[in-house]
This record gives C-alpha cells, structure tokens and sequence, in this order.
C-alpha cells in the first residue's frame, strides 16, 4: 500500500488508519538520515493501550509515494545508524550505543540536560537482531559505550556490535547484571531508577571489554536470571522453540496447523483441557498446499481469523532496478523472516510446511548444513519469542525407535524441541493420533486422538476440520508404529501360509469348495485370508471345485 502525502504525518494517518480504529496511539516518527542530515526514511512507532507495539519503516519513493519499506537499496546493502548525522558532525564525541530509536533520543536528552552539547551521543541500529544488517563504518577512532538492555539478545548484540567496533574504538560494555534492572530493562529504566544520577554516574558504572573474537564464551549460573517456559500451547509447543509434526501424507499434519492458527488467532482453547491460548497472528510457508483453494478454506473451517494470518509467498530482490522474486531459503533469508516479526510483532507462531522444501541447496541429510541452518532458525525463535512448527514425513525404516523414522538428518530432530508423531489408527482409518516422539519441554507420556470432518463454508466451498477427542492417549509412538509394523508383517505372514496352504491342497487336482474351507478353518486360516490368497494365485473356481496344474500353476 502507498499513499501520496504532504507530510511523513500525514502518510502514518492514512497508511496507519486501521491500527487508530483498533485503538492504537502515535507515539513518534524517528527519522534517520545520512551524514548530511538528509532524511533516508522514518520509523513508525505506535502502541496500544494493552502495551502491544506497531512499529514500520516508512520512505518515500522516486515518485513522491509513502511507503509502509524500508529504501530499495538496502535489500543490497546496509541500514545506516539512527543519529549518523550527529555522529558526522561531532567527530570528538564519545558514543553510547543502545537498543531502539527511542532509548536513544531518552539518552541524548540526558546528555543535553548535562549541558555539554554533543560530547555524548546516543545511537543504534535499532531492534536487537539489526547489528548484522547495520553499516558501523563511520565509527572509527572513538570512545564508544554498549549499555545493554537487561536480556539474553541485549546481550548478545552487545556482543555483536562490540566485536564489530573494537579493532578501531575504545569499547566497553555496561556490566548490567549487578544494576537491579528490571526483566529486559535499559538505561532508561536505569535514569528512572536514579533520578539524581549525573552523567559522572552514568560513566562510571562497571564495564567489561568485549569478549575476544575467538577463545570461549562462558557464565556462571549465579549470573543467570532463571525464567518459566513460555507457552504457545501448554506442555506441548513452547514459544521461542522449534517443534516438529511428522507422519506420512495425507494424515493430518496440515489440518492440526490450520486448527493451531485458529486457536492462536482467536486466543481460544487447546484440546483436552490443555490450556488457552494467548491471542496473536500466525505466518506460514507452505510449498504444497495453494494458498486460495485449500489453506484459506481449511483456517475458515478450523474457525481462524484470516485477518490475523500471513503466507510468505516470495522474496523480492532488486537487481539492477529489475524487481525479482525467487523461493524463500532458510540458508539464506532468516532475516527476511525478522522483517516480516518486526512489520507484524503480534505474530506467535510460524508454520514451515515442509521443512525440507525450504532448505534450498541443502541435503537435507548432510547433518552439519543441516545444523546451521536449523541454529540460525532457532536463534530467531528465540529472539523474538515466536514458535516455529516445521512439518515433516516419515521415512520407511521400520522399527520402534520412531525419532529414526523421520525424513532427513538427525539434526532436526536434535533441534527440535518437541516432535511429534501424525498417525492412523490401525483399527480406524478415520481416526488419527497426535502423540509426542521427543518432548524436551513438557510431558512426553501422552498425547491425543483426532478425526478430519467435512465442513461447508457459507461460501459452498467443501473443506475439512479437525475434531479432537476429549481423553488422552497414554499408549507411546513407538509402541502404535510397532504394532502397525507387527500387523502389515502378521498379515502378510498369514497370506504366504494360506497360498501355501491352497497349493499343497490343490496339487493333486480340482477339490471342493466346503471341504477346503473346512481344512481351512482346521489350519486357523481366515475367509478372508483365504480368498486373497486364492485371487493371488490365480486359483479357478468351478461347479467341480478349486484346481490348479501339476506344475504348481494356476487354472
């Protein structure tokens, strides 16, 4: 969507108008501009009252239009630092690096209030995951301090951008962990938490140097803030983590994606008496189900509010002003997937369907590829608290060890922190399980039953649903995969006996019909058994009885 505007304001009011109907509030526009002080784009922050945050890049095309993009030219290159003007124009000024547009500008009031002009400034790149994607070059031969904020990203990206930086600046980190900051707290938190606080206070808060590019990285346990698992769905699927649903096709597997899209995006409840959800959006990749003629009639079916829901559909690319799409690769465009959580933040849960479709030119049994592209995926989960579920199949390796059984490297089982097993019933075709192979997380023992019905839309659309049993499940995936395989090596074991059975009866000519169901029965052969062994051998029936040649051929 774009608009024509007179002003940046103007375009948030039109661009932006359903989030002011649903209540959000303009907070600011933050403007980051070259080392000219020309303006490159804005970013958009609104918020709601419940605390949920909209946060947008907006610019301005060739051709005067607003747009909800970032510029074209940083699909190929990198984002400038928020306040790279200040920092062109104040070459002597120390540097205070921090998460997010508006921290900055807090913490430059600070400095300004101090009375000593530029001497100090504030700048970032803006969210946690932005230090890869960021040009630092400009930073050279300065005094630079990284204040964290009070988590495992703030951290991290301390890190990140430290090591970045530190080869050609003095750098040092703010040592938060003895500051009794809040959860995820930052300097600002901290200027309110010592509201007498000078800037002589500020600079002499506890640093560390940045940890060295190569050695070992480690932390004691004191250090660490223990915290709950999050939950998407209570004891199953954590937020943060990747989880995998696997069985072969057409059990299942995508219509329980669309039945968890639906409970996500209505915040309504698991089966069994298992939890409610939290209300948030879902994304999906799927490279085998089209998006118009199956997957949005399954999430109407399931009862999902589609408005709530994205499918990725491409990644665009400008390559010498021609726009190209291409297929998404997680080997490659885990940050577009940061793109897509930092337009939509409200998202909870990304469905991949399959994995393998994804990995672009990955084997998907190389396990050392495997791996890496699997910790960049869980990396991002973790960043942004969103849960990643990959649909997966079935080898067709027999065994009870079903963690053996699924497509690929082991690796994704490994990162993986919760599989679960799609399954028939073997006594019912129309009843299906859901039952956990590895559960790092939560309860392993037990896992539930399901049904597909059809549903017709008010639109005389035919879809399907899932429908959950109420009680659950105790017998384990391994033990349901062994009893099938027991059953097709039984049954097959039964037909080889009763087309032995016919042929040794047969060999000495035509005999009648009752007298061979009787030595059947005697053998503890079944009808049923009997008859497919007959159809296979090709055994003739006549008014005189069942026959085949001297030669063990049929007649």
């Amino acid at each position: 969507m774009s608009v024509l505007a007179n002003s940046a304001a103007e375009a948030v009011a039109a661009l932006a108008e359903k989030q002011f109907e649903e209540g959000y509030e303009f907070k600011t526009l933050h403007p980051y501009k070259d080392s000219a002080g020309n303006i490159i784009y804005w970013r958009i922050r609104l918020k709601h009252p419940d605390g949920r945050k909209w946060i947008r890049p907006l610019s301005i095309d060739d051709n005067g239009y607003y747009n909800l993009v970032e510029p074209t030219q940083f699909k190929t290159g990198y984002k400038p630092i928020y306040n790279l003007d200040l920092v062109a124009t104040n070459p002597e000024a120390r540097l205070w690096i921090v998460e997010g547009e508006s921290c900055a500008d807090e913490l430059n009031s600070f400095f300004l209030d101090s009375g000593l002009g530029y001497a100090n400034i504030a700048i970032t790149s803006g969210a946690a995951t932005s230090a890869e994607s960021t040009d630092w070059s400009i930073i050279s031969g300065r005094e630079v301090i990284i204040f964290p904020d009070n988590d495992e990203g703030g951290l991290a990206y301390a890190q990140i951008v430290g090591s970045k930086l530190e080869s050609r600046n003095n750098v040092s980190i703010v040592d938060i962990l003895g500051l009794n900051l809040p959860e995820k707290g930052d300097v600002v938190d901290w200027l309110q938490l010592n509201q007498e606080a000078s800037l002589g206070d500020l600079r002499s808060l506890p640093k560390n140097p940045v940890k060295p590019a190569s050695g070992i990285s480690y932390r004691r346990f004191s250090d660490i803030k223990p915290r709950a698992i999050e939950w998407l769905w209570q004891g199953n699927i954590g937020k943060g983590k990747i989880s995998i649903l696997a069985g072969h096709p057409g059990l299942g597997k995508s219509q329980i994606t669309a039945f968890m899209a639906a409970v996500v995006t209505q915040g309504g409840k698991w089966p069994a008496n298992s939890g409610e959800a939290t209300k948030g959006a879902v994304a999906f990749l799927s490279a085998e189900d089209d998006a118009e003629d199956t997957i949005h009639p399954r999430l109407q079916a399931a009862g999902a509010d589609v408005s709530q829901v994205y499918i990725l559909d491409a990644v665009v690319e400008v390559t010498e002003g021609k726009e190209l799409t291409r297929s998404f690769n997680l080997a490659e465009d885990v940050n577009r997937l940061e793109e897509l959580l930092q337009r939509h933040p409200e998202i909870s849960l990304v469905i991949i369907d399959p994995i393998t479709a994804y990995l672009g030119q990955i084997d998907s049994h190389k396990t050392s590829d495997v791996r890496a592209v699997l910790k960049a995926l869980a990396d991002f989960a973790a960043a942004y608290g969103v849960a990643i579920v990959c649909i997966s199949h079935l080898n067709k390796a027999k065994g009870t060890d079903t963690v053996t059984r699924i497509t690929g490297s082991m690796a994704f089982v490994a990162a993986a922190r919760a599989v679960f097993l799609i399954e028939e019933d073997g006594d019912n075709k129309e009843r299906r399980y859901f039952l956990p192979v590895k559960n790092n997380l939560g309860n392993d023992r037990s896992g539930l039953a399901f049904s597909i019905k059809e549903v017709l839309l008010p639109s005389d659309i035919r879809s399907s649903a899932v429908v959950w049993e109420d009680a659950w499940i105790l017998q384990s995936a391994s033990e349901i995969l062994a009893n099938r395989d027991n059953d097709k090596v039984g049954k097959s074991s039964a037909l080889n006996e009763a087309k032995l059975f016919l042929r040794n009866l047969l060999a000495d000519g035509p005999r009648n019909q009752p007298d061979i169901l009787k030595e059947a029965k005697e053998a503890l052969i079944s009808i049923a058994t009997l008859k497919r062994a007959k159809q296979e051998l090709g055994v003739a029936s006549r008014k005189s009885g069942w026959m085949v040649d001297g030669f063990g051929n049929c007649l």
